[in-house]
């Protein structure tokens, strides 16, 4: 229950942002639910689960979208099953996930800054096993943890740990919520990383952040806000050096094509391949693997946005097989996962439809690797959209929708993800 009443904490504090206000007390809740307030204490700090009904209010309260709703509606009653399940034979005790304030003060501020940095290194190694959502969970509590300690008296050395801390986990949780396709939390805990990153002093975490702010830009269809961020990231990466330039370089390409400068994409794409030859992953990806830019996301980032761009459809091809390739070497670092390689089989097939090869696509399709719930991100229901809509407009395309409904259908009859628009026509 701690990671829950940590996303509960989470609903609040960013209504509070977004509203420019503190966050709602206790009684405020309790007067605009007719609740005994008291009852907040518990369901805030982890040691009751709100029952089904009161929770769906809560979160509606708290502002949380439908598609959050849905979900957090699936982890609360995960809880509730394991609660009610027969006793299991006692094994060691872990430790709870959540400092308490108690336990704040008493322990040294080195010891505590080494254990929040472990935590996040486990989170971002971890990342593609466990899902965004849960990740969510466990980086909103250590937001807390360094919340507190943020208001400790501390030596110049431990202001610049805590604000890099801060903001790798800002970092983080703004990858999480992007995974999540909730645009505005990702913003924000994307401008959050970089605030903390210019405390810090820090280039590394700072290209990191506008890497997630280009993002968060393009796919909000702000072209040409994402090609600044881009470049002012690229600005703060000595020479270049570091693998987040190549995502920023595939940041300005996409950018670039959203724009319609088709050269200047494909320049930066293969900018993009030329680092790629003597970059090195920089602390920040180290410390979060999830971040790490490897080869085969190139390639799909580049088969992606050459898709797009009239005439290239060719070229594009040939990076989206190259990334299939390389996702089936073993031993690639970084988010080398299903539904990444998903999404290159997507793409691929994409490419065929436009040159009309259904039998190809189809057969692409069919080899997409097999998804969990927790794969199914936007990454890939928005490759998932393109291929219905390259395939309306051609004779026996119902062929490819179908096969592709038939695959994505598989994953969404366990999961609360909304399904593509259009994927059943």
């Amino acid at each position: 229950m701690p990671e829950l009443a940590a996303v509960l904490r989470w609903l609040r504090r960013r209504q509070a942002w977004a509203r420019g206000a503190a966050p709602l007390t206790y009684r405020e809740l309790a007067a605009a639910t007719g609740w005994s307030y008291g009852c907040f204490s518990g369901y805030f700090r982890g040691t009751i689960l709100p029952p089904s009904d009161r929770f769906d209010t809560l979160i509606g309260l708290l502002g949380a979208t439908p598609p959050e709703r849905a979900r957090l509606a699936t982890v609360r009653d995960g809880i509730a099953d394991q609660r009610d399940a027969p006793p299991q034979a006692k094994t060691p005790a872990r430790p709870a996930a959540e400092l308490s304030a108690a336990l704040l003060d008493a322990a040294p501020t080195g010891e505590l800054l080494a254990r929040i940095e472990r935590e996040l290194r486990a989170v971002g190694a971890h990342y593609t096993r466990t899902g965004p959502l849960s990740c969510a969970g466990r980086l909103t509590e250590t937001l807390s943890q360094l919340d507190l300690l943020a208001e400790r008296h501390l030596t110049t050395a431990q202001r610049h740990d805590v604000d890099l801390l801060t903001g790798l986990t800002h970092r983080l949780l703004g990858h999480a919520h992007y995974d999540l396709a909730n645009a505005a939390a990702s913003y924000q805990h994307g401008r959050a990383a970089l605030w903390h990153a210019d405390r810090a002093g820090h280039p590394a975490l700072q290209a990191h952040a506008l890497d997630l702010l280009t993002g968060v830009a393009y796919r909000a269809g702000a072209a040409g806000m994402a090609l600044r961020y881009a470049q002012q990231g690229l600005w703060h990466v000595h020479q270049r050096q570091g693998d987040v330039a190549v995502a920023l370089l595939v940041g300005e390409a996409r950018a670039r094509a959203a724009l319609g400068d088709t050269s200047r994409a494909y320049r930066a794409v293969r900018a993009g391949e030329r680092v790629f030859d003597t970059c090195e992953p920089d602390e920040i990806s180290l410390a979060a693997d999830v971040l790490r830019f490897n080869r085969p996301t190139h390639a799909f980032q580049a088969a992606d946005l050459l898709l797009g761009s009239p005439g290239q459809e060719a070229l594009a091809e040939r990076y989206a097989r190259r990334s299939i390739d390389l996702h089936a070497k073993a031993g690639l670092p970084g988010p080398a996962s299903p539904r990444y390689q998903a999404a290159c089989y997507l793409t691929l097939a994409q490419c065929l439809v436009h040159r009309r090869d259904l039998t190809g696509a189809v057969d692409a399709i069919d080899r997409m690797p097999a998804l969990r719930p927790v794969d199914l991100i936007e990454t890939v229901v928005l490759a998932a959209r393109r291929v219905v809509l390259a395939s309306g407009d051609l004779r026996r395309g119902v062929v490819v929708v179908d096969k592709l409904t038939e695959r994505i259908g598989r994953v969404q009859s366990r999961s609360t993800v909304p399904a593509p628009r259009g994927a059943g026509g």
